[in-house]
């Protein structure tokens, strides 16, 4: 994780969702890249809105108390399948994220207050604690975000 003052790159997992910016975290191999075009299939099989933004490498900055996403340059426009390979993926220049989700192979139950958010550059976020690999992570993240990715 390397930071300036109001900027932030992390190993993650941006997109769009919806109305929703997502960042996917969790460690090497938990499966962010996996999920997220399991998300963005989702959305467009249900006539919504996705966009990959960023995969890998994550560039994060505070703007007036929120954070914007955008992919490095070394990555924009890939995303990897593993033990395949990268694959070019349009992607959006940038979104505002609204959630984190953290991929973890033992996630709380029931989190407790202090883990239902997580700080960047100072701006909270709330968080949707899954576990690795869960194949109901779809649809746990739609009941999460108040059901169905809407259209934009």
């Amino acid at each position: 994780m390397a930071a300036a003052q109001d900027r932030l790159s992390l190993h993650a997992t941006a997109l769009a969702y919806g109305r929703f910016g997502l960042l996917l975290t969790g460690a090497p191999g938990s499966g962010k890249s996996g999920l997220a075009r399991s998300l963005i299939d989702h959305a467009v099989r249900a006539g919504g809105y996705a966009a990959l933004v960023a995969d890998d490498r994550v560039d994060i900055k505070a703007c007036s108390g929120r954070l914007i996403a955008r992919a490095m340059a070394a990555n924009r426009d890939l995303i990897e399948v593993r033990g395949i390979g990268l694959f070019r993926m349009k992607s959006a220049a940038a979104v505002l994220l609204t959630h984190a989700v953290v991929l973890d192979p033992a996630p709380p139950r029931l989190p407790e207050a202090a883990e239902a958010s997580v700080e960047h550059l100072g701006v909270s976020l709330p968080v949707i604690h899954l576990r690795v690999h869960d194949p109901d992570a779809v649809s746990a993240i739609a009941a999460a975000l108040g059901g169905e990715p809407l259209p934009v």
